[in-house]
């Protein structure tokens, strides 16, 4: 979406920190997006690098989650991954979400789309279908997105720590 330079390649957890970059919708508006590895089962617990994916995830205001379409059960990684959010705390299960499922240029994973959507719609989820390869829904899915930051607060927060200092005053020459 953003062509950052993120080291990928075709085996899991390539990407070993999250990266950021800015993508631009047609209407001239800009959304900052946090690409976060993919997180797996214990992720949670500390297993693999999901503690510090999860503690990025804190400070984003939209999710969306991105399915590869090559898997056998796309709402099973799904409730995976909301799992580990669950599992975490800190309000991650409670924001907006948006899911994608991904690959839609490859025919296997375009068939296996509307098994997967059909199952979503089940659970009264919506479902985007894109390629990141071709751009394909990709602009449907930026304009949902950039839907749902409309209607999400910006909670701004922050902490100032302040070094305190030890002063001593005497009255010797």
């Amino acid at each position: 979406l953003t062509n950052s330079n993120a080291k990928v390649a075709n085996y899991p957890f390539t990407t070993l920190s999250p990266n950021l970059g800015a993508y631009t919708l047609k209407n001239g508006n800009t959304i900052v997006l946090a690409d976060i590895p993919g997180l797996i089962e214990g992720a949670s617990e500390g297993k693999g690098l999901g503690d510090d994916f999860l503690r990025h995830i804190e400070r984003t205001r939209v999710l969306v989650h991105v399915i590869d379409g090559f898997t056998t059960d796309a709402f099973n990684d799904y409730k995976v991954i909301r799992n580990e959010l669950k599992s975490y705390g800190k309000g991650l299960v409670n924001k907006p979400e948006i899911i994608a499922i991904n690959k839609l240029d490859i025919t296997e994973a375009r068939e296996m789309f509307e098994m997967f959507n059909e199952e979503f719609k089940k659970h009264d989820l919506k479902v985007f279908g894109v390629s990141s390869a071709t751009g394909e829904g990709i602009d449907d899915l930026m304009l949902e997105v950039m839907k749902v930051l409309d209607k999400t607060p910006k909670k701004i927060e922050f902490e100032v720590k302040v070094p305190t200092k030890t002063y001593t005053i005497s009255n010797l020459p």
